[in-house]
């Protein structure tokens, strides 16, 4: 090939080259402008030479605005000093990687960028090649990750509750990821001590530690479980605790499910509940005493079993030493009853001055509880106090808390309930609620019980008038007839001795039915005789006296003696009586059935006679004695039933339960 041949050669190829090269530089242009990663290509000194695209959206410029201007000039890099660093490393062969810095956009913004940079020649002046990657998204989630880790781990030291993490073992038990630090706090040990699901019931209290171990082996299967059940602390403490965990998300790589639980400290509630709980317990057993001192002091007319009653029922609701009952005279209190360490005999016969003892005067005063939490305390109710004892030193010793509570009927004081106990400051405001629903109660049934006992003394001495009335009519008029007849029976002794024989007759039949009354009137007089000799041969006696003294026939059908209490036998023999007395005294009867008998846990009483009988709209309940009757079958808890209406006669029916 000759010269000329070799030239042309030459020259084709190099065209071939120049095109080739063409064509990779358009190839790196189209690259360049197209990437994703914001590039950009400067002078050593920061002359933007090229940007792409991707850095114009970053930065917020146009391409005539930074093409040819240099950053320092734009004010892009927040510390210039970073760059100028950079540059003098890659002169030094030393490559830039993804170091983070702020870049200032168009708008002055900051953003946060990551940079690579490297050493390029172009046109054989060396430049910068710079990729960016805007992190500012990237940073601030990063940031407010951080911020929130912050607050969570801040929030997770204060509250009381904790979260936990468990996975599942080949096993089939779980092991414990992590818990938040409240579990240390609560239970007072280190979280590194547990790993293991019999790590974490090894604090389950022994009696839940079967509930808690159903718990973790419910979550291994799969289910959500929610219980409560305590634990022991390090220092032996027990708290209680809710638990609740689930399995959630999805199965990692290994097939494994996380199981995600909270466990929230109920103690405060559990304990205020349980305290909850004794209280409605104690006042339901408060009440039910309220309730039985109401059926029982309203039923005990008796004065001194009474009190006995009141100072027995007040000791199941407040716990005292020493217990009084006293009633007031007008100047002083004086002593009805007294339970406590004292000799009864000394206390009964004390007589306590009011105006003189601080502590009673402020009771009598002011019809309210009073409470003095120690009276051998240095305050001047209980100097007072103090003063109002020194005749029972040292035996009152004892004592320090003291509580008097008023005995008031309508307004009225009739006494105080005093109390004392060996600790101070014992009585509380409830302690004076209690004992003040007593005393109300107990107030007028002493009362009711003073009063009962005038009416039993002057039912006693309206008694012992009917009998002298009986007595002067009856056993009078017998004694009187029979002396006419003797009279007559010596006149005639000699005489006639066919009147005589009439006259002894006569004198006989007197006096026979002189003793029968007699007899009859004679166990009136003794009501002990019913306990002696029983209940039907008292009726059976008073039957006869009706025949003799009145000559009334009396068809009588009685059980054999009932087993019933000797109240319940006076109260029987009492009503009969006051029936058997109206009968003969307004009925205008001639024949009287009586009938007793026993059935059905009921004493059952029926009086009929053959009278006159009465309109019962028109007779005041009161009278023929029909409320004595009455009160008397209701002081045992029965009930008596009158039937009558004029021309028809009378019937009294009385049932009375029996009390074994």
């Amino acid at each position: 090939m000759g010269i000329k041949s070799r030239i042309q050669h030459a020259i084709l190829k190099s065209g071939i080259v120049e095109e080739t090269l063409r064509q990779a530089e358009d190839r790196i242009f189209k690259a360049f402008h197209a990437s994703p990663t914001a590039i950009s290509i400067s002078t050593l000194g920061g002359r933007y030479l090229d940007v792409n695209e991707s850095l114009l959206e970053i930065l917020g410029y146009s391409r005539s605005e930074i093409v040819g201007h240099a950053c320092d000039e734009l004010g892009i890099w927040v510390d210039p000093g970073v760059r100028a660093r950079a540059v003098e490393a890659l002169l030094q062969r030393r490559p830039i990687h993804a170091i983070e810095l702020q870049l200032r956009d168009r708008a002055g913004q900051v953003r946060d960028v990551s940079v690579s940079m490297e050493l390029i020649f172009q046109n054989g002046e060396p430049c910068v090649l710079t990729m960016t990657q805007d992190v500012t998204e990237r940073k601030r989630a990063a940031t407010a990750l951080l911020a929130s880790e912050d607050r969570y781990r801040a929030i997770s030291e204060l509250i009381s509750d904790f979260a936990y993490s468990l996975r599942p073992t080949p096993q089939g038990t779980l092991a414990l990821d992590w818990v938040t630090a409240a579990f240390s706090r609560i239970t007072g040990l280190p979280t590194e001590d547990f790993v293991t699901m019999e790590d974490l019931l090894m604090i389950v209290h022994p009696e839940d530690r079967a509930s808690g171990r159903a718990h973790f082996n419910a979550l291994v299967s799969g289910q959500t479980d929610e219980r409560e059940l305590r634990i022991l602390t390090r220092d032996g403490t027990v708290r209680w605790l809710r638990l609740v965990g689930s399995p959630a998300g999805q199965p990692d790589t290994q097939g494994t499910t996380r199981i995600y639980g909270a466990a929230e400290e109920i103690t405060a509630r559990i304990n205020a509940y349980q305290l909850l709980e004794s209280r409605e317990a104690e006042r339901a057993r408060e009440l039910a005493v309220l309730l039985d001192v109401a059926h029982k002091v309203a039923s005990t007319l008796e004065l001194e079993p009474l009190l006995s009653l009141i100072l027995s029922e007040l000791q199941k609701l407040i716990d005292y030493t020493g217990a009084a009952i006293m009633m007031s005279d007008g100047t002083d209190l004086v002593f009805l009853d007294y339970r406590g360490p004292m000799p009864r005999e000394q206390v009964m016969q004390l007589r306590i001055p009011i105006r003189e003892t601080a502590g009673y005067m402020n009771v009598v005063k002011r019809r309210e509880p009073m409470i003095i939490p120690d009276i051998w305390g240095d305050t001047e109710i209980a100097h007072s106090f103090q003063r109002s004892v020194e005749c029972l030193s040292p035996a009152y010793g004892y004592a320090h808390s003291w509580m008097g509570v008023p005995l008031a009927v309508k307004d009225r004081l009739i006494g105080i309930i005093r109390l004392d106990h060996r600790d101070r400051n014992y009585f509380t405001a409830q302690h004076t609620k209690l004992a003040m629903a007593i005393a109300s109660q107990a107030a007028v049934a002493i009362e009711n019980a003073r009063l009962y006992e005038k009416a039993q003394q002057l039912a006693t001495l309206e008694e012992r008038q009917r009998i002298a009335r009986e007595l002067h009519d009856s056993i009078s008029q017998a004694l009187f007839g029979i002396k006419l007849g003797a009279q007559t029976a010596i006149e005639i002794l000699d005489r006639d001795p066919v009147r005589l024989a009439q006259s002894l007759e006569y004198v006989r039949g007197l006096a026979d039915a002189g003793l029968i009354e007699m007899r009859a009137l004679l166990y009136e007089l003794r009501p002990e005789a019913v306990a002696t000799e029983g209940l039907v041969a008292g009726l059976q006696k008073h039957i006869d006296s009706l025949r003799a003294r009145h000559g009334i026939e009396v068809h009588a059908d009685f059980c054999d003696e009932p087993k019933i209490s000797l109240e319940m036998k006076e109260a029987i023999y009492r009503i009969v009586q006051e029936a058997l007395n109206n009968i003969a005294t307004h009925a205008q009867a001639t024949l009287v059935r009586l009938e007793l008998f026993r059935e059905d846990g009921m004493v059952r009483l029926e009086v009929n006679d053959n009278g006159i009988g009465f309109d019962q709209s028109t007779v005041a309940p009161g009278h023929f004695g029909l409320r004595s009757m009455g009160e008397r079958a209701a002081h045992l808890g029965g009930l008596l039933l009158v039937e009558s209406a004029p021309g028809t006669g009378t019937s009294i029916h009385v049932q009375i339960p029996v009390r074994e």
